[in-house]
């Protein structure tokens, strides 16, 4: 007869104990699939497990309030949520005077409310953390030789305080694209709808003066309650993202120019198999890739989630995002 594994044979109140010392969400994750027994632990105490591991995860480098305002405004927009979403950039702004309030809000925006947002919240952090790419990519400032840049100060090393400014930012810029913009599409294909303030186009084809309002709002809402240093974070990190973009993109249409100049055909249906084609009607023969030279910006706008996303993706579904993405 077998004896029993060390790991089951413990009391679940130990087991729980142990699972309140797990330092990350891998370490949990591994241990919680590998024993039935923390399995079962697990599923006693999750929300509370959770909940700890997610303010210890928050706590050293960044405001917990910044990343809920994230995840909260995916859900909203400027144009189909006025009212909440002018809400939700207030009660952020305001959030070290609830911060004291003796009764709390219905919905705090210095706790999560319930499960699901705790998972959002950490499924958020781990993005976060995607992006110390950040210290070895950082995009070099023109003042600075290349060689100077690459050999003495890459990878970058960020204090405590520049840590937490450059995630405070990385924040900010997703906020301001999940309420003031967007990824979609009009029907006509011709402008996204992040690209409203550049334009000076709404996204119902309304006239110029309602798009300048929304801008306006914007800027009082959103842009109004910073300080001007805070600004020039979001500034780097839109750099940042830049950078990345023009990267992947260069790699699309390198790709796709190899591809032309071995074989005879103009047209990429003519030479790709069906499952290789690009999104129908994006992008047809090479001409059309010059959408991506006019597309950094554009994309970088999409916001840091988006960029997230499309790094975690195969090659050929990474491709087609983009392509679908610098459609004009």
């Amino acid at each position: 007869m077998y004896a029993e594994p060390k790991l089951e044979s413990l009391p679940i109140e130990l087991n729980i104990l142990i699972l309140f010392r797990v330092p990350d969400g891998d370490t949990l994750q591994s241990l919680v699939l590998a024993s039935p027994g923390y399995h079962h632990a697990y599923l006693v105490v999750r929300e509370e497990l959770l909940k700890s591991l997610l303010k210890e995860q928050y706590t050293e480098f960044l405001d917990l309030a910044e990343a809920l305002i994230a995840v909260r405004s995916k859900i909203l927009h400027f144009t189909a949520q006025r009212e909440r979403a002018i809400a939700l950039p207030d009660s952020w702004r305001r959030r070290n005077e609830t911060r004291e309030l003796s009764k709390p809000l219905p919905r705090s925006i210095h706790e999560p409310d319930g499960l699901e947002e705790i998972i959002d919240l950490l499924h958020f952090h781990r993005m976060l953390n995607f992006f110390e790419d950040f210290l070895v990519h950082a995009p070099r400032p023109p003042w600075i030789q290349a060689a100077q840049w690459e050999n003495e100060l890459l990878p970058l090393r960020l204090s405590c305080c520049e840590k937490q400014r450059f995630l405070r930012a990385l924040c900010r810029f997703q906020v301001l694209r999940n309420i003031f913009g967007d990824a979609e599409f009009r029907r006509d294909h011709d402008m996204k709808v992040w690209q409203i303030g550049e334009t000076g186009r709404s996204i119902d084809g309304s006239s110029e003066s309602s798009a300048g309002t929304i801008v306006k709002e914007a800027y009082k809402l959103f842009y109004g309650t910073m300080l001007p240093w805070e600004h020039d974070e979001m500034g780097s990190v839109f750099g940042y993202l830049i950078s990345k973009i023009a990267a992947i993109c260069g790699e699309v249409t390198d790709d796709l120019r190899q591809l032309m100049k071995r074989t005879p055909c103009d047209n990429f249906w003519d030479i790709l198999p069906m499952e290789q084609r690009p999104p129908l009607g994006a992008i047809d023969c090479e001409s059309d890739l010059i959408h991506f030279d006019r597309q950094f910006l554009g994309l970088a706008g999409l916001g840091p989630e988006f960029l997230y996303r499309i790094l975690q993706m195969d090659q050929l579904s990474r491709r087609n995002m983009i392509i679908v993405n610098t459609r004009s």
